[in-house]
């Protein structure tokens, strides 16, 4: 199923505020293989490309951007070990 990207910063803290790079969560999974097209066009497709014209671009006013947010929130990465 969909999964979440987390952030950190260059200390490891999880980053939560999506004005400073946070994750989001998705709504279809990344694929595994770059081969499996099919799932990399609904991930680019759900997920990418509304994240690009919403956040992306630093001319979209900053509660554009929110909205996203509201929407797709960057999730409870914590207590993540890697």
């Amino acid at each position: 199923g969909p999964g979440a990207q987390c952030c950190y910063d260059k200390n490891g803290v999880w980053i939560k505020d999506p004005h400073q790079g946070a994750g989001t969560l998705d709504r279809e999974r990344a694929p595994d293989s770059f081969f499996d097209l099919s799932q990399l066009a609904a991930h680019h497709r759900h997920d990418v490309v509304p994240w690009e014209n919403c956040c992306k671009d630093p001319a979209v006013p900053r509660d554009i951007c929110q909205l996203y947010f509201d929407k797709r929130p960057p999730g409870a990465c914590v207590k993540y070990a890697f």
